[in-house]
């Protein structure tokens, strides 16, 4: 309910989010996954379950996002940056997909990419990343 009251928001909030917001939303995001996927793997139940080496590249990533977000002024280098993040996460979320049935751990070995909502969150992460980089505000 509160969702569609404030749908206009969430448009306007989207719309004009530049590659700088993106990166630190993204950033903190990826860090407190990371961080809680240490600490409760199975977060999301049978629906979402991070595993060591997910926690780390979660970790990782928002680490890096949050220091590109705060320490760089560049914004051609901050589109660029948040390109890369929206293209991973797409290459991510298709690459899940196609290997949702192979054995575990069916990410290069070292990851396991199950869950076809993981998948869509990885989707949905890389066309955000993408419209902020292309399309969003300045």
């Amino acid at each position: 309910m509160l969702l569609l009251k404030n749908k206009g928001r969430v448009r306007s909030f989207l719309k004009n989010m530049n590659s700088k917001q993106f990166l630190t939303w993204i950033g903190w995001i990826l860090l407190a996954l990371g961080v809680l996927g240490f600490i409760w793997p199975n977060v999301g139940g049978s629906y979402l379950y991070f595993d060591s080496v997910e926690n780390w590249a979660h970790t990782l990533l928002g680490v890096v996002a949050l220091v590109i977000a705060y320490g760089v002024r560049d914004t051609q280098t901050l589109k660029w940056v948040t390109t890369v993040y929206g293209v991973i996460a797409l290459v991510i979320g298709v690459w899940g997909f196609l290997v949702a049935s192979n054995p575990e751990p069916n990410f290069y070995n070292i990851a396991n990419l199950e869950n076809p909502l993981d998948n869509l969150v990885h989707l949905v992460i890389g066309v955000w990343g993408l419209w902020a980089a292309w399309w969003g505000g300045e």
